[in-house]
């Protein structure tokens, strides 16, 4: 898991943190545990006192959480003021608009929201956990099967990334029943191993992104959908009685929706459920959440929760002022 960095009015982080291991993951992505002392040893590497900071999470991060990293940044980063908000919300206010639905592809997990006049609507937050690990995960288990020799954790990363980057697609649906070309080439990994793919190699695992169960088979978790799904059942919890209006947007970001096709695949699912409503797929959708807050942090002061009042008022209070 890493943390992106940068200064509010920058088109992009400067600087990644990568926490020590998963169960370090403060913004609640993948469910688990938090290590805070782990998670602080690493921020004070960073001098934040007295700064204005912005922080972002999930939809689906606990309150609990939420309140630990307050706590964290007042009382031992000793920040001047501080602002924690909603990924989805800043992705959309990067594209320019304040109503739609978001679709963010993370590394460990998806969350699909809906958003009314730059509220989230709470109830139609729906997370799966598919993300751009879950893709990994089924290429680190093909490469396991090859006889090439084995590598260090750093280099198998490296590894799957560059497959991810240059040979892996994500079917069409009008390809998803064709046979698949019967022709196989030889490719050299970063390190200098060579492997032998086909086209069954560079499509299959990103499948789990849109069919879990058929990906994963006895693997996968019955809560686990794919991406449209998860948009699927957001947009179905919006209350009838206050929809959204006409073809809102439906937006596409995240790091895991940089695989090839995908976006279009996405676009063609989307089709069958919400054909009223475009998609968008930024090119800078990786960032589109820290392009927000960096924009945002520059033009909103009055978002930013002071010390002082932190002090005055106590980290309950000043949770429910962030909330967003």
């Amino acid at each position: 898991y890493k943390c992106a960095i940068g200064n509010g009015g920058d088109d992009n982080p400067r600087i990644y943190v990568r926490y020590e291991s998963d169960v370090t993951d403060p913004t609640g992505e993948k469910g688990l545990n938090v290590d805070w002392e782990v998670v602080a040893r690493q921020w004070d590497t960073k001098d934040l006192a007295e700064a204005t900071v912005l922080l972002t999470q999930p939809p689906s991060a606990l309150t609990e959480d939420r309140r630990r990293i307050i706590e964290l940044m007042f009382e031992r980063m000793k920040v001047g003021s501080l602002a924690v908000v909603n990924q989805p919300l800043l992705a959309l206010f990067a594209n320019g608009k304040t109503t739609g639905a978001v679709v963010d592809v993370g590394h460990y997990s998806t969350h699909a929201s809906v958003i009314n006049n730059g509220v989230i609507l709470r109830e139609t937050v729906t997370r799966t956990s598919v993300g751009g690990a879950t893709v990994s995960a089924l290429y680190s288990a093909l490469l396991d099967a090859t006889p090439i020799p084995s590598v260090d954790d750093r280099a198998t990363i490296d590894r799957i990334e560059n497959i991810k980057r240059v040979l892996s697609y994500v079917k069409r649906m009008a390809d998803l029943d064709t046979t698949p070309l019967d022709t196989s080439e030889t490719y050299e990994l970063p390190d200098g191993a060579t492997i032998t793919v086909d086209e069954v190699f560079k499509s299959t695992p990103t499948e789990v992104v849109f069919s879990p169960a058929t990906a994963l088979g006895k693997a996968a978790s019955t809560d686990v959908i794919g991406i449209h799904l998860a948009l699927q059942q957001a947009l179905a919890k919006v209350d009838p009685a206050n929809p959204l209006p006409e073809s809102s947007p439906i937006l596409l970001v995240g790091g895991g929706s940089l695989l090839r096709g995908l976006s279009e695949r996405f676009e063609d699912e989307v089709q069958k459920f919400a054909k009223q409503c475009p998609v968008e797929a930024p090119q800078d959708r990786r960032f589109s959440t820290w392009i927000g807050g960096s924009i945002l942090s520059t033009i909103n002061p009055t978002m930013f929760v002071s010390s002082d009042c932190y002090k005055e008022y106590g980290v309950a209070v000043v949770e429910t002022m962030m909330t967003s």
